[in-house]
């Protein structure tokens, strides 16, 4: 996933713009907080399911932001980079509060500057889901993509880069139901 750091001094405002997801690189539409826009590959907006999916749940549920509408303008709860998470998934008609109550937290892993990272762990469908998010050169390693995944991976993230977009990772993984609450285990 990617920000566009337009608008982020002089509005706090962060906006994801690109996404890489699924083997394609896809744009999106919309500017600031505000929910309206979509996701296109070649200017054609796109259907919303599988990798792309999971990809949106994964930022929606690994966030401790909110947003809400305040008249007429879009106002967030917490960090801006998690807030432009939330309003991409809702662009991809997602509702993080509907995402929330089907898939509860049951407890995170906080970002730190030494983990690079935050997990949540969610109850979902019966099944105990982790999500992260964090930097990619973390987050890639201890993914079960083969090597030329990752090397592809790490291509569109330097792409990314060269354009001046700070560049997050999400990942999910089902758990074992003996797992616990061990961090060490869960990551």
């Amino acid at each position: 996933i990617c920000s566009d750091k337009t608008g982020t001094l002089t509005e706090n405002a962060m906006t994801v713009r690109a996404l890489y997801c699924g083997g394609r690189h896809l744009a999106v539409d919309g500017h600031g907080y505000n929910p309206d826009g979509e996701i296109r590959h070649d200017e054609t907006p796109v259907a919303i399911g599988g990798a792309l999916r999971e990809c949106l749940v994964a930022g929606s549920l690994c966030n401790d932001a909110s947003l809400a509408k305040a008249g007429h303008h879009w106002t967030i709860t917490g960090d801006p980079t998690e807030a432009a998470l939330i309003v991409l998934a809702e662009k991809g008609g997602l509702r993080h509060e509907h995402e929330a109550a089907g898939a509860p937290r049951l407890f995170e892993l906080p970002f730190s500057s030494e983990r690079k990272r935050m997990t949540s762990v969610h109850l979902a469908a019966g099944e105990r889901i982790a999500y992260v998010k964090g930097a990619t050169e973390v987050i890639l390693p201890r993914t079960t993509l083969t090597d030329d995944q990752r090397r592809t991976v790490a291509a569109a993230e330097e792409a990314m880069e060269h354009d001046a977009l700070r560049v997050l990772a999400v990942a999910r993984r089902a758990l074992p139901a003996d797992v616990g609450n061990d961090a060490d285990a869960i990551e």
